[in-house]
């Protein structure tokens, strides 16, 4: 049976009803909120990273990042749900802003999925998300 809850982010439905979403956009919504957990507005807090978190051109701090991913996909990956493809975690800067790109393998359908992240004050952010 596919996973399936409410729509993330929280919408309305035709009937005015709570939307819901099911099977790898679902599994998107999640990842992206996981990797939102922290209560601050800046994220990075507990990494020790700065306020300023555009454009991270220190390989110390991009690894604590991709830790922190890595960390939210172990977790997918022991409720069967998701895991990191072997191109795993890519890291590159747009406009001055990093912007980071992960592949993984939904495990309900078996199909690779990637996310693309822009890094920012607020968290990650999803810039698009794909087959």
């Amino acid at each position: 049976m596919p996973s399936s809850g409410i729509k993330i982010p929280f919408q309305r439905n035709s009937r005015g009803l709570t939307a819901t979403d099911s099977g790898d956009s679902y599994l998107a919504g999640l990842i992206l909120v996981a990797l939102n957990d922290c209560d601050s507005a800046n994220p990075f807090q507990d990494l020790g990273i700065g306020e300023n978190v555009f454009s991270i051109q220190d390989s110390a701090a991009r690894s604590k990042i991709a830790g922190r991913i890595s960390n939210v996909f172990d977790e997918f990956k022991r409720l069967e749900m998701a895991e990191l493809s072997r191109s795993g975690i890519k890291f590159s800067d747009q406009d001055g802003e990093t912007i980071v790109n992960v592949d993984y393998i939904s495990l309900e359908s078996g199909k690779p999925q990637s996310l693309t992240l822009s890094v920012g004050q607020g968290g990650f952010q999803s810039a698009s998300t794909g087959a």
